[in-house]
């Protein structure tokens, strides 16, 4: 899952071997991104916080020996909060056009507006407009 810890563990037989680790045929290296470990035999790629594009074919490779393994990275399900804070109330007048307005995080909320508990149904009277996520204007 997307942000979860990822860990490819290999053991040889020979300890403190000088090996290499490669994703989609690229050699990686330590760093903020990748943290490799060796506890005697025992050889860890460690990726922190795996996003999306961490996905592919790792390989461990020590003195022409290969091992191999496929990560597949799930995407997280987004989470959706107000930008803004919504006014405690709206007010139009009767047979008037009224805009109701909110800003999310993410443009691919879906949106549903009450009146009085009620759910208000878009219907050819009522027009909705979506804008892209955050606090854009028209």
């Amino acid at each position: 899952m997307e942000g979860d810890k990822v860990e490819f563990v290999a053991d040889f037989c020979k300890p403190n071997a000088k090996l290499r680790w490669f994703k989609n045929k690229l050699e990686i290296f330590h760093g903020h991104k990748y943290h490799f470990l060796n506890d005697d035999t025992e050889y860890k790629l460690v990726i922190p916080k795996a996003k999306l594009e961490d996905g592919g074919k790792y390989t461990l490779e020590c003195n022409g020996v290969t091992s191999s393994a496929w990560l597949y990275v799930d995407a997280k399900e987004p989470e959706y909060y107000f930008t803004q804070k919504l006014p405690d109330k709206y007010e139009i007048e009767r047979k008037k056009t009224g805009n109701l307005e909110c800003f999310v995080s993410d443009p691919r909320a879906f949106i549903k507006w009450y009146r009085n508990g009620e759910l208000l149904e878009v219907s050819a009277w009522r027009a909705c407009k979506l804008h892209g996520g955050g606090d854009e204007g028209d």
